[in-house]
């Protein structure tokens, strides 16, 4: 491949090359090109420098990925920080409503372990299961973790209180409020509390706090859990985030873990749900406010979908264990016992990654894959993850 030992001089012309790679339908001359592009960044490691150190980490880590190489020399580029598995809530559209697993903070001391991962990230996303807000040495965390890595935090936003509000303003990058209603009843229905006057109080505050000192942070976006019960509330709910400052909102749909939800799910009303998506792209068009809906760019078909996950993203569960993602919950090991770089490339990450594209070996929580990126927005899979109150899938056919 001509040019490529020109790579560090020539490093745009290196991303364009993987970016071709990825989509050459000769997925054996990709692999082979692009372990040609490991080698030479392998290297030149030591030529990286601090100010391209994480650029060049994500052209290793894309390249170590379409090579299907399983040692990585790359770190990822997204991680998952847990703090904690608990919530101040007992939302019934939650897997929290009927989790019945050990509850756990994670230990402050963990953020130092994970020193060494920082410069290569573009997104620490201090959340997980549980309700970051409540961990009581929080403050200790957020200050703990250098200025330059991207933090936000994903959180129902109730115990937002005024302390808390202080010193995330200006050391938070971005703040996502997780809620679904644009009224007291609908807000209760979902929650389960007569809160929703309070947590637009405490967002005004945070947007009061953060103009007065003078600072963007921390930006502030909108998570919609979309259901039967609020979709038509969708596009009066991007006027009031518009009006609250919000820059954009997130839109999801229900995963019906249980039989219970069913009713809720809009999978059996998809012409409901268009409609209402469609209303919705019109209202944030004319606010200019960023609008993220369930993806449909599946095609449907058998195509086979390749997971980058356990090379590009990892998760630091509050009690400690690693997992390549969100949907195999299956720990690889734990960062109270082992260093995060050990573990990145110990025997379980390894075997993991030699079989998450494998059609044969792949794990049944993999082939349930919500976020597989073949799936068509109204895939069953992206709507049915039946689970039993130890977390585990239940395979169950649905009827549409």
């Amino acid at each position: 491949m001509p040019g490529i030992d020109n790579i560090m001089e020539n490093p745009f012309r290196m991303e364009t090359m993987l970016e071709y790679l990825a989509e050459h339908p000769d997925k054996r001359f990709a692999a082979r090109a692009a372990h040609n592009v490991c080698s030479t960044l392998e290297n030149k490691m030591d030529k990286w420098g601090e100010t391209n150190r994480k650029f060049y980490n994500k052209l290793l880590n894309t390249a170590e990925y379409l090579a299907a190489k399983t040692t990585l020399s790359s770190f990822p580029s997204r991680m998952y920080l847990e703090l904690t598995n608990a919530c101040n809530l007992d939302c019934p559209m939650c897997g929290q409503s009927f989790f019945r697993g050990k509850r756990a903070l994670l230990d402050p001391r963990v953020v130092n372990k994970l020193e060494p991962i920082y410069p290569y990230l573009d997104d620490l996303c201090l959340a997980g299961f549980g309700e970051t807000l409540i961990h009581p040495h929080l403050k200790e965390i957020i200050y703990a973790i250098p200025s330059y890595v991207p933090t936000r935090i994903i959180t129902n936003g109730l115990p937002l209180h005024e302390e808390i509000i202080d010193f995330l303003t200006g050391n938070l990058h971005s703040l996502w409020v997780s809620f679904e209603a644009t009224d007291p009843e609908t807000y209760q229905k979902i929650r389960g509390v007569d809160a929703y006057h309070r947590l637009l109080d405490q967002i005004r505050q945070l947007q009061e706090t953060k103009e007065r000192r003078g600072t963007d942070l921390p930006r502030l976006f909108f998570c919609f859990v979309a259901m039967q019960r609020n979709i038509h509330q969708l596009p009066a709910y991007i006027e009031q985030a518009s009006k609250l400052g919000a820059e954009g909102v997130h839109v999801n749909f229900l995963t019906v873990f249980r039989d219970s939800l069913k009713e809720q799910s809009l999978y059996f009303d998809r012409e409901k749900a268009e409609e209402y998506f469609e209303k919705a792209r019109h209202v944030a068009r004319s606010c200019n406010i960023e609008l993220t809906l369930p993806s449909d760019n599946g095609s449907g078909g058998s195509s086979f979908f390749r997971c980058a996950e356990p090379w590009q993203f990892s998760y630091v569960s509050a009690t400690g264990d690693i997992i390549p993602c969100c949907v195999y919950t299956y720990p690889l090991g734990n960062i109270y016992s082992t260093s995060f770089s050990k573990i990145w490339n110990n025997e379980a990450y390894q075997t993991f990654r030699h079989s998450v594209n494998s059609p044969r070996s792949r794990h049944q929580r993999c082939r349930r894959c919500i976020i597989d990126a073949n799936r068509t927005r109204w895939d069953e899979n992206r709507h049915f993850q039946l689970i039993d109150k130890k977390n585990r899938l239940i395979e169950e056919k649905q009827d549409a």
